[in-house]
C-alpha cells in the first residue's frame, strides 16, 4: 500500500534507465480522512516490518541449521556444541511460527503461531480504507512482544552459542559457520 501523492518509478534495462511521473489518487468512492489513511499505512508498515523480521530470522536459522548439519558430518568434536545449538535454533523458529503445519486442516491440531496471526492482520486491516480498529493493534500488542522475544533470543543465541561451535569447527580444520538470510537447500517435508 502507498498512500496518495506524486511518484516516480524507474525501469532500467540493458543499462538504459526510463523514469515515468505518476499521481496515486484515493478512490473518490472512499471517505477515509487522510489521519486513518496514515494511521492504515503506518499499521500496514509495521506488520509488514515485523513479518520480514520473521522472515529473515527463520531463513538465517534454516542457513545456520543447514550449515550445522553439514559442518557435523566433517567434525565430529563439533557434534555436541552443534546438536545445542541446533535444539536452540529449533526452539526459537517453533516460538516464531507453526512449523509443524504443513495442509490447510493442520491449523485444526497445531495453533498458529504469533507469526501467522500477525500476518492475518495485513488482510484484515487492508481490505478497506479505514483506520485500523482497536482489536487489530490489540493483536499486534499481543503477538508483537513475542516475536521480539523469540528475535532477541536468536540474536543472543548467534553471539553467544555460535562461537564455541565455530571453535570446536577450528579445531578440526573445517569451515566455521556463517549466519546468512539465504536458504542453502528447500526445507524437508516438517520445516526443518
Amino acid at each position: 500500500m502507498a498512500l496518495p501523492g506524486r511518484y516516480q518509478v524507474r525501469l532500467t534495462v540493458g543499462g538504459r534507465s526510463a523514469t515515468q511521473s505518476f499521481a496515486l489518487k484515493l478512490d473518490p468512492r472512499s471517505r477515509v480522512t487522510p489521519a486513518d489513511l496514515q494511521a492504515q499505512f503506518a499499521f500496514l508498515k509495521q506488520l509488514r516490518d515485523t513479518v520480514n523480521a520473521v522472515t529473515t530470522a527463520i531463513i538465517t536459522i534454516r542457513n545456520v541449521r543447514a550449515q550445522l548439519n553439514d559442518a557435523v558430518a566433517a567434525a565430529p568434536g563439533a557434534v555436541d556444541a552443534a546438536k545445542a545449538l541446533t535444539q536452540k535454533l529449533n526452539g526459537i523458529e517453533d516460538g516464531l511460527y507453526q512449523v509443524r503445519s504443513q495442509a490447510d486442516e493442520d491449523g485444526l491440531v497445531y495453533p498458529p503461531g504469533p507469526t501467522e496471526r500477525l500476518s492475518s492482520l495485513v488482510f484484515a486491516a487492508s481490505t478497506t480504507d479505514a483506520r485500523p480498529t482497536a482489536q487489530m493493534y490489540d493483536v499486534f500488542r499481543l503477538f508483537a512482544p513475542q516475536i521480539q522475544a523469540q528475535l532477541a533470543a536468536l540474536a543472543q543465541t548467534m553471539k553467544s552459542d555460535l562461537p564455541a561451535v565455530n571453535t570446536a569447527l577450528r579445531a578440526a580444520n573445517s569451515p566455521r559457520i556463517v549466519p546468512r538470510a539465504a536458504e542453502i537447500r528447500t526445507p524437508a517435508p516438517d520445516g526443518r
